[in-house]
């Protein structure tokens, strides 16, 4: 790896980068959704699909039901701080640990991306559905996700 090099690559070509960056983020997509709601430890430990989509989905709904910032412009720059924070860190990685001119970022990591979690759903709270019966439907997403989860892990540790 030689960060000068791959910073000079990066700045004359950097639509090219734009491509490996998306190209890679797509791929890594499944993974990322899995570091960020259904590993655990360091190994190859994944949960089945329908727990981190469950948790996804409670997640979602919870930030649905937040009150959140009124203006458009507050929502837009919590949305740019995500966007920034993601780019930076998409930047740091290429320059740091891919061959010069690589076509494929190999190290997102969902753990990465979950300080800017928070941001993202303030930014989008109160901005999809709202209403009281949708706490429920919440809640119950997050109970069943955490209950399968313990279980799974309980399961895998001790059976």
């Amino acid at each position: 790896m030689d960060p000068e090099a791959q910073l000079s690559y990066l700045c004359h070509h950097p639509t090219q980068y734009l491509h490996v960056v998306m190209a890679s983020l797509i791929r890594s997509a499944p993974a990322t959704m899995a570091h960020i709601l259904g590993k655990y430890g360091w190994e190859k430990h994944y949960l089945p699909p329908v727990i981190p989509a469950l948790l996804f989905l409670g997640g979602l709904l919870i930030c649905a039901q937040t009150p959140g910032p009124k203006s458009l412009s507050s929502r837009l720059e919590l949305i740019a701080i995500c966007g920034i924070v993601a780019g930076l860190f998409a930047i740091s990685n290429y320059l740091l640990w891919e061959p010069v001119g690589a076509q494929v970022q190999d190290n997102f990591q969902g753990r990465y991306f979950i300080p800017i979690l928070p941001v993202a759903g303030f930014a989008l709270s109160k901005t999809l559905l709202s209403g009281d019966s949708l706490r429920f439907w919440a809640f119950f997403m997050l109970s069943v996700g955490h209950l399968s989860m313990i279980a799974l892990l309980v399961k895998s540790l001790f059976f």
